[in-house]
């Protein structure tokens, strides 16, 4: 008998039933719309699933000294902020196919940057890890005196 709590999961039809997500219907592992609005219902799926690294992302990792531990903690995070969601990318040398979203926790003992994608997977909606970065003071400043969020600097573009 498994003792798992299984109230907390997130399922496509959950989702698309509430108007949060958008997929391209042309692909059988097609990537999902984001909006501030699902980062609940990504929280609750960072608890239940683990994310896929990409081999970029578990390079970061390893470098940076980031455990999958840490990831989930940020992606998990009641207190985690979108800083940014970035649309595909065709530049080459930094194309991406999928929408990237960064997210940050400004509460977390890490300075970390979690960069990531949802995609539907075999049916399932998945966190796909694209890397992991620290916070560089040279790309990211405070948003404001009381608030904790980040914002680019001006030097430093999307992509």
């Amino acid at each position: 008998i498994s003792t798992r709590d299984w109230s907390s999961d997130v399922c496509s039809s959950d989702l698309k039933n509430g108007g949060i997500i958008h997929m391209q219907p042309s692909s059988p592992e097609a990537p999902i719309k984001f909006s501030k609005a699902f980062l609940p219902q990504m929280r609750r799926l960072a608890r239940n699933r683990e994310p896929m690294p990409s081999g970029h992302a578990t390079s970061q990792m390893i470098d940076r000294g980031i455990s999958m531990e840490n990831v989930q903690d940020v992606l998990s995070s009641s207190t985690n902020q979108v800083l940014e969601i970035q649309p595909p990318c065709a530049v080459p040398g930094k194309s991406h196919k999928d929408e990237r979203i960064l997210i940050f926790d400004p509460q977390y003992a890490m300075p970390l940057i979690v960069v990531c994608s949802i995609i539907m997977e075999g049916g399932f909606l998945t966190i796909h890890l694209v890397t992991t970065e620290l916070v560089d003071d040279n790309k990211w400043a405070p948003s404001g005196k009381d608030d904790p969020s980040l914002v680019r600097t001006r030097n430093n573009t999307l992509h």
